[in-house]
């Protein structure tokens, strides 16, 4: 499963398998593996990346209640989570895909399945979609 995002290059504000970003990743993994459709920031936020830099939210459109806020302790699969990459504020995301890794693609670097234990003191904000709570 993961070998299929591994190999997307990155590409700023890409959607697609041809290329995307670290909220396209997301917005890609959720809608092939779990059949949820994530609403795109892009044209809501004015910082032209995936957080929300005054106040360390990812700019998920909330509008019909569809994430909720967790604890870094109850970090499960299919989790979203924003960290610090190289910034003081909130401006990468990623999704959990084991209760060890998650998988999230870079600017330069491209996707990978990391470590959360080391990014772990870059994480600031956690979601969980509402169609994944038991």
């Amino acid at each position: 499963m993961l070998e299929r995002y591994l190999s997307i290059p990155f590409l700023l504000h890409g959607r697609t398998f041809d290329g995307c970003d670290c909220y396209g990743m997301l917005m890609l993994y959720f809608q092939n593996e779990l059949g949820i459709t994530i609403k795109d920031f892009i044209g809501k936020s004015t910082v032209g990346s995936s957080a929300d830099l005054t106040n360390n939210t990812l700019c998920l459109d909330n509008s019909d209640d569809e994430w909720l806020p967790v604890e870094l302790d109850d970090l499960r699969p299919h989790d979203i989570i924003g960290l610090r990459n190289q910034s003081i504020t909130l401006n990468h995301a990623g999704v959990v895909i084991d209760p060890r890794y998650f998988l999230h693609t870079l600017e330069g670097s491209g996707p990978a399945a990391s470590k959360i234990s080391t990014w772990r003191s870059r994480i600031v904000a956690a979601y969980r979609h509402r169609g994944l709570v038991e």
